[in-house]
């Protein structure tokens, strides 16, 4: 009985471990040949719902737990014309039992320092409906993992230091969290740490990312503690926000705002809500890209019984640069003291980290009791959107 025992407890464990091994040693020279690397590049499309090229060396990885890692990899590049992402390294978990029978599925897939270029999935969306399908519809996702991953955008560039998707499928909400950093030629503008969910309605006809945690960060200021939802629809290229915010002594934001991505325009509305002050300010303003920056064809602002219109535009080329041009029949600076006195209470945190070209001319302006007709307030530069047009 005793032998019996010992075979069992010893003997056997020790012979499943050594099949286990050279299936597994077979399973790496089959993954390293041409066929393995073929059905790499396959279980990956698959995974990431795009076509997916694997140049560098890869090999087979037991410890923490089995997957496949490699250098130089191509996502959304089936034709050598140009890839959505290129990555240096990368790695996937994969399935053990169906890796023995020379199956690959991929559990978890990880990148880093790689680059991501929204020009190419725009240049794909707009060669064939069906890479504008697969990259969309995309299937079941365990895990996705980028780091250090520099994303091209016109006049700045973003850097994700880690984004991570967790168990994504369409139809249902998914984790998704990041950190990243927004750079301009002078250097960093802000840092972006965000805990949200993703949900992807079937057939991608809609895109929701569900803030839970947001927190910007620049030389000046500081915003955490902002809530709300991003809303994408594909096939009306329409980007529709809305977001909340509010500071222990600065008061209440509400912003919603929409754009049309294929025009390049849009329009935002805000209510700010001051500490104490039952009425909200509120602001609707019109905006179209332009090459050197944003113009503000159309800016509204209500509160209480006064208006004011205007336009303006904010100016990136070198230095960036606000400038607005306001006109008011009435406006009742007493009214509004509350509204500029909360908005800057954040003390060196609210310092400005642009240059403000601001004019307002009012027909009656009310202050301290006192009564002025046909006056202008005006700080920095005489405001000039013109450069918009050079």
């Amino acid at each position: 009985m005793k032998k019996v025992l010992k075979i069992i407890f010893v003997v056997l464990p020790l012979s499943v471990a050594l099949i286990l091994l050279l299936s597994l040693i077979l399973a790496d020279r089959w993954l390293e040949s041409s066929a393995g690397r073929q059905r790499l590049e396959a279980a990956l499309a698959d995974s990431l719902g795009m076509p997916v090229n694997v140049r560098g060396d890869f090999s087979i990885r037991l410890l923490p737990s089995v997957g496949v890692s490699g250098t130089d990899l191509l996502i959304g590049d089936s034709d050598g014309s140009g890839s959505f992402v290129e990555s240096e390294t990368f790695h996937a978990n994969i399935a053990l039992r169906p890796l023995i029978d020379q199956k690959l599925h991929i559990l978890a897939f990880s990148a880093a320092h790689g680059l991501l270029d929204p020009q190419e999935f725009r240049q794909r969306k707009r060669g064939g409906a069906d890479t504008t399908k697969s990259s969309l519809e995309l299937p079941w996702i365990e895990q996705l993992v980028l780091e250090d991953f520099g994303i091209a955008l016109p006049g700045s560039s973003l850097l994700v230091q880690k984004l991570e998707l967790k168990e994504f499928q369409a139809g249902n909400n998914a984790a998704l969290n990041f950190e990243l950093s927004l750079h301009s030629a002078e250097g960093e503008i802000a840092a972006v740490t965000a805990l949200t969910s993703l949900l992807v309605r079937p057939g991608a006809e809609q895109i929701i990312v569900e803030i839970e945690e947001f927190k910007i960060e620049s030389e000046t200021q500081t915003l955490e503690g902002i809530t709300g939802d991003i809303s994408w629809r594909p096939e009306q290229q329409l980007l529709e926000t809305r977001l909340a915010w509010q500071g222990d002594g600065v008061g209440a934001f509400q912003l919603s705002g929409s754009l049309h991505t294929a025009a390049v325009n849009g329009s935002i509305a805000m209510d700010f809500l001051a500490p104490g002050i039952a009425t909200p300010l509120r602001t609707q303003l019109d905006f179209t890209r332009q090459a050197k920056g944003i113009e503000f064809p159309s800016i509204q602002l209500s509160f209480d019984d006064q208006r004011v219109a205007g336009s303006g535009c904010l100016l990136s080329e070198n230095k960036w640069a606000l400038n607005l041009d306001l006109t008011s029949d009435y406006v009742n600076l007493d009214q509004l003291k509350p509204l500029y006195s909360g908005a800057g209470a954040g003390g060196d945190k609210a310092g400005l980290t642009f240059e403000l070209n601001f004019a307002f001319s009012a027909l009656e302006a009310h202050a301290g009791g006192a009564v002025v007709r046909n006056t202008v307030i005006s700080t920095g530069k005489q405001p000039d959107c013109s450069l918009l047009l050079d």
